[in-house]
């Protein structure tokens, strides 16, 4: 990837916007709810299952009414500047979502951790080719945006931060769960997070809030809801939720660039990052 002197300064201009307005927003609005011992949050990168998750955990609390937006997002609401108000008025225990950086003081966390290629090939899509917020050549073109910190927060650095300092102070009250995990054992790991979350549930309800959560299930609500063309498929927010796909999309040397800076936060992830994953 070529990256000319005023390409950077243009980038990092763009980065210090970008990025300091999302982290200076999303701490002013954690910091604004008054945080309460019996808090629960699920946090993750952008792009790395937690709407997913949101959804099926919703469905195990209100089964006649699987995968409904409005449910889940009154169920386990967003943490932004605008949603204070309303949070503030939620009785105890709150279940929130967020995707904050490591932030101390949190009582309790699901961590959501993905493989960082993947995350950024959704995000790719979600920028690019859903919400067209940017104009870009190729993936390539992205990834070299991405690194610079045009998109916000970079994948590295919050996964850093929360399998590090996020690990130390939280201890116990922090479980880390990787999407492919997800993925490959829906009916355990939902299990587990909802145990620990202390949302009641049987083994029946959760497999009946996996069937009900999944991508076809979601991309009608969609569709119910106006919100997605099924003539278009990249205009849905739920793509596929596909692991490994990021092999269509990053060369050896994507892959090496990525890897330079991210390879401390993929070992702590457990995932393989030393820019020869395409044998």
């Amino acid at each position: 990837m070529r990256i000319t002197r005023d390409t950077l300064q243009d980038q990092l201009a763009r980065y210090k916007l970008t990025g300091l307005r999302y982290r200076t927003t999303q701490r002013l609005a954690h910091r604004l709810l008054d945080d309460r011992p019996t808090d629960r949050y699920i946090v993750a990168h952008p792009r790395s299952g937690s709407t997913w998750l949101r959804t099926i955990l919703s469905n195990i609390v209100f089964p006649d009414q699987p995968s409904n937006p409005d449910v889940y997002n009154a169920y386990m609401p967003s943490v932004t500047l605008r949603s204070v108000p309303t949070l503030r008025k939620l009785p105890a225990p709150r279940l929130m979502v967020s995707h904050t950086n490591y932030l101390a003081g949190l009582p309790c966390v699901v961590y959501i951790v993905r493989d960082g290629r993947d995350a950024i090939v959704s995000s790719f899509h979600y920028w690019i080719t859903r919400r067209q917020r940017d104009t870009v050549r190729d993936f390539g073109e992205f990834l070299q945006r991405y690194l610079l910190g045009s998109y916000g927060p970079l994948w590295h650095a919050d996964v850093h931060g929360w399998l590090t300092a996020g690990k130390a102070e939280l201890d116990e009250r922090l479980l880390v769960v990787r999407f492919e995990d997800m993925k490959a054992r829906p009916i355990e790991m939902v299990s587990q997070i909802a145990t620990f979350l202390q949302i009641a549930h049987t083994a029946e309800q959760v497999q009946m809030a996996v069937q009900g959560a999944s991508i076809e299930t979601m991309r009608q609500v969609e569709q119910r809801r106006q919100e997605y063309d099924p003539n278009q498929a990249d205009t849905s927010f739920y793509r596929g939720g596909k692991t490994g796909q990021w092999r269509d999309y990053f060369s050896p040397p994507l892959e090496r660039a990525f890897c330079a800076v991210a390879a401390d936060a993929m070992h702590l992830a457990g995932y393989r990052c030393d820019g020869g994953c395409h044998d």
